[in-house]
């Protein structure tokens, strides 16, 4: 089994009463979610961890536009924790609701020396299309030290967001993207969020103490799209699934954990649930000013890096 360490990449930015085009305050849903097949799992399409996703890292990066500007983020950048842990459970109808407990932001750039302008990233998706972001980049005494922090990548119609903070473990709940291309007429989109589920006797290396589960997967969410092409990422506060679902997620879990017992030779104990987010897959339906339609993707992922 490969260690894994926890990296991870996407982030959740809230600044709330930005103008549109940046991050506003998001959306706090109940995502209704089903199981979904174990061959999807982050563990076989991770960015780094097969071949076919290292030529995309490799060969496939987005051309980019960085705007920088003097403007100031005017109120703290947050980042949501990608671990969630259930907080409670209750019969609802057929089905079953899962309350996961909040979400354990930090604040990024606490060092007061730092210095935090907006940028705005303009990834080019082919001649006209474009995918932005308002990010942002640390100075210090009029000096930049920081790396980029976004990356994008681009292959057909998918467009890959990656942000790189220097911490672990965030989600891009709350960000927003803009879609732009040329004779626009409408733009609609909707996503599916996708966590991982894991029975975990403590956090830290991954399989030292995590057993796989399975995958679960949303409904199609609608995103709210403005005239402007932009959309904003909703924060998952609550699961609802069937109660065949939820009964065969525990029986799944109890097979998972003796599976590690019996590979490892010790004992999970009294394992909790984590739901570890995976990502959010975007559907972009574009509509041109001429009748015709296209169909883009955007998939805002979380990134492990493997040592």
């Amino acid at each position: 089994m490969k260690k894994m360490c926890f990296l991870f990449v996407l982030v959740a930015l809230c600044a709330c009463g930005n103008k549109v085009g940046q991050n506003t305050c998001p959306q706090s849903i109940t995502a209704k979610m089903s199981i979904v097949d174990k061959g999807t799992s982050r563990w076989y399409h991770s960015l780094f961890w097969d071949v076919e996703t290292n030529a995309l890292a490799t060969r496939n990066r987005a051309v980019v536009d960085i705007d920088e500007t003097e403007e100031l983020y005017t109120q703290p950048l947050k980042l949501s924790l990608c671990l969630r842990k259930p907080l409670a459970e209750a019969t609802e109808g057929e089905g079953v609701l899962v309350t996961l407990d909040a979400p354990i932001y930090t604040e990024l750039h606490r060092d007061p020396s730092l210095t935090t302008h907006k940028r705005r990233y303009t990834a080019h998706v082919n001649d006209d299309a474009c995918l932005s972001n308002v990010w942002y980049a640390e100075y210090i005494n009029g000096e930049r030290c920081s790396n980029e922090h976004i990356e994008f990548f681009v292959t057909g119609d998918t467009i890959y967001s990656l942000n790189y903070p220097d911490i672990w473990g965030f989600t891009p709940e709350g960000l927003t993207f803009c879609f732009t291309d040329k004779d626009v007429k409408e733009v609609s989109a909707t996503c599916r969020v996708y966590y991982d589920v894991y029975a975990a006797r403590r956090i830290g290396m991954r399989t030292d103490n995590w057993a796989w589960v399975c995958r679960l997967a949303s409904e199609e969410i609608p995103l709210e799209v403005c005239k402007s092409g932009c959309y904003s990422l909703p924060v998952i506060e609550a699961m609802s699934m069937s109660t065949g679902d939820r009964q065969a997620l525990e029986e799944m879990r109890e097979e998972a954990i003796a599976g590690w017992e019996e590979f490892t030779g010790e004992s999970m104990g009294d394992a909790s649930y984590i739901y570890d987010f995976d990502s959010y897959m975007v559907t972009l339906n574009v509509t041109y000013n001429d009748g015709t339609q296209r169909e883009y993707t955007h998939l805002a992922t979380a990134m492990y890096f493997e040592p």
